[in-house]
């Protein structure tokens, strides 16, 4: 999200001197700052800082923002008027990421809305020790995720934090180190007493992280999996290495796990158990089945530049691609930005050109198509597509996620290539907000079938589609002017997006408002206050429902897991008494006092 630094005049004392200096002197000195405080601070000193500075006319929130000129910008209501509540949380997350907490506290109170775990996960992601402990102490919801993202970003005392903190997430942590390669965070974790789970060396050896691996392998108790066996692990832990290790890694692992003999004690498991006692070929005969479809899968989608030698290595210990269960490409959208994926994926569908393999190639070939048009590769759809006459009545979605996102090109290819347009591909464009697809729709290039189309989708239904994915008011009007009502819900559709200049000209433009109060529910259980005041403002009716949204606020956990106290105390205001809860003492969204989530000793 960038945002346009506003020119202020100031005068003060010092400023003349620094102007005395020459151009040249500026820009060296400028050279030295963060593009930020260009932007917010010295292209504000004068007419002439901001003519010869004028390229530093954007401020990137994910970096930190002069504390000044964010809560110059922010604190302004109008700042949020054509914001969305889901370009609200990115606010708050974005600024989590730049790792000012000063910033954090002034967006937090502008954007009215609850903190989400997901500010947690990039302000753990990104290491702001002092952050996550402010975060926590507002209750904002934490989970496993937020573990992960610190771990995984190689970050052992926020991880240790939030793992203190009652997270059962031992697990995810170790496996988010493991597989970005941080070999400190895994010392961490073990010498916090959390015993290492049988997904770390997994999840190393797909990282290509072959000492980390090893050294995993080494360390006592490691804890398998629920249901699983020694077998099973070995296995994974091979399909693993054949994706992340080059072949002389992989080919010593497949050695060491051949002479291996099972270790009850090691793994956790009785010693009786017939899965992991006797010699351990087993591995090279689970090879010869689904597991070496797996394997050899797992090597053609490899980003290591050795991934033929490995595949002719694999298939020379007969590993095979024999049914579907052998065929588990985990990352399709990483193999299709490789440079090279279409010989990858014509060795990959090659054993299935022959009949009795419909199945087969349909699955791989459709999930390799989903990931194309999300990466907009064009000439990988067209190698898919060529043929393979099946295929577009097999991956009848194709069109659909071009239009949802907004890809013109990969749309106008698949419709030429043979998929059909309906009211589907109209709903997915209008769901992404894509009014561009909806005018080539009704242009000449989609054809008879383009209006066809958009008359069958036209109706209360897709206007509510527009509200709620917080579609521009020009889409809505768009879509009115052709046929498509809008309905009560459609307001109240559009109160739950939470943008106030959507919810404004809907009213303006003489969208019916419901008399029973359902926008103030939907903005209660949004914890969202900007719209909340947005509708009163508008005079939204309260309706008969009024006396219960109190009890909402109290009682639903929305998105954020907490309610507001601000949301309480403003229905306090409005004359909606009837709680004690509702004059809680300020604290923000997850104060301890209002809504408090059970702690661990509560059976959380």
């Amino acid at each position: 999200m960038n945002v346009a630094a506003t020119p202020v005049l100031e005068s003060a004392s010092d400023i003349k001197t620094f102007c005395d200096l020459g151009w040249e002197i500026y820009e060296r000195i400028a050279a030295f700052l963060p593009s930020n405080e260009v932007a917010c601070t010295v292209r504000l000193i004068s007419k002439s800082m901001a003519s010869l500075f004028r390229g530093y006319r954007s401020v990137q929130l994910s970096e930190p923002v002069p504390h000044h000129a964010f809560l110059s910008h922010w604190s302004r209501p109008e700042a949020l008027h054509n914001l969305t509540l889901k370009q609200r949380r990115q606010l708050l997350d974005l600024t989590a990421r730049s790792g000012c907490l000063d910033n954090l506290q002034v967006a937090s109170t502008a954007a009215g809305c609850p903190l989400t775990e997901e500010v947690l996960i990039v302000a753990a992601g990104s290491g702001h020790l002092d952050m996550c402990l402010w975060l926590l102490q507002r209750k904002c919801p934490c989970g496993p995720d937020a573990v992960a993202a610190a771990a995984r970003a190689g970050h052992p005392a926020v991880a240790v934090l939030l793992l203190h903190e009652g997270m059962r997430a031992s697990f995810q942590a170790w496996a988010a180190a493991a597989g970005a390669g941080h070999w400190a965070v895994c010392e961490r974790l073990l010498a916090d007493g959390m015993p290492c789970d049988a997904r770390a060396p997994i999840a190393a050896a797909r990282g290509g992280h072959v000492g980390l691996t090893h050294w995993l392998l080494q360390l006592p108790e490691i804890q398998l999996p629920r249901g699983s066996s020694l077998v099973i692990f070995q296995t994974e832990l091979l399909e693993a290495a054949a994706y992340g290790f080059e072949l002389a890694a992989l080919q010593q692992l497949h050695q060491a796990l051949r002479l291996q003999r099972p270790a009850a004690a090691a793994a956790g498991h009785d010693g009786d158990n017939d899965d992991d006692n006797g010699d351990y070929d087993r591995i090279d005969s689970s090879l010869q089945g689904n597991a070496g479809g797996a394997l050899l899968a797992a090597a053609l989608a490899s980003p290591i530049p050795d991934w033929r030698a490995k595949v002719q290595w694999l298939q020379a210990q007969r590993c095979v691609i024999r049914d579907e269960d052998g065929i588990r490409l985990q990352e399709p959208e990483v193999l299709v930005r490789l440079p090279d994926c279409v010989e990858r994926l014509d060795l990959l569908l090659r054993p299935h050109q022959q009949e009795g393999f419909l199945l087969q190639k349909t699955r791989t070939a459709t999930d390799v198509l989903y990931a194309a048009i999300g990466a907009g590769n064009l000439s990988l759809v067209r190698y898919l597509r060529e043929g393979r006459p099946w295929l577009p009545a097999h991956a009848t979605r194709a069109a659909e996620r071009a239009a949802e996102a907004g890809d013109l090109a990969i749309l106008e290819e698949l419709v030429a290539l043979g998929w059909s347009i309906n009211s589907s591909v109209v709903e997915a464009a209008v769901e992404g907000g894509h009014l561009h697809v909806l005018r080539w729709l009704e242009g000449p290039v989609a054809g008879p079938a383009g209006r066809v189309a958009l008359r069958a989708a036209m109706g209360p239904w897709l206007a509510r589609v527009a509200a709620e994915s917080g579609s521009s008011l020009e889409l809505l009007v768009w879509l009115r002017e052709r046929g498509c009502r809008w309905s009560e819900w459609t307001f109240v559709t559009a109160a739950g997006a939470g943008c106030p200049a959507v919810v404004e000209g809907l009213v303006a433009r003489g969208c019916p408002m419901p008399e029973a109060g359902e926008p103030y529910l939907s903005a209660v259980r949004n914890g969202d206050l900007v719209m909340l005041r947005c509708l009163r403002q508008l005079g939204c009716p309260w309706g008969p429902r009024c006396d219960t949204l109190n009890q909402q606020a109290l009682t639903d956990r929305g998105v954020g897991s907490v309610c507001s106290p601000e949301v309480l105390r403003w229905l306090a205001a409005e004359g909606l008494q009837g709680h004690p809860e509702a004059a809680a003492p300020a604290g923000g969204c997850g104060d301890p006092d209002v809504g408090r989530e059970p702690d661990a000793e509560e059976g959380r």
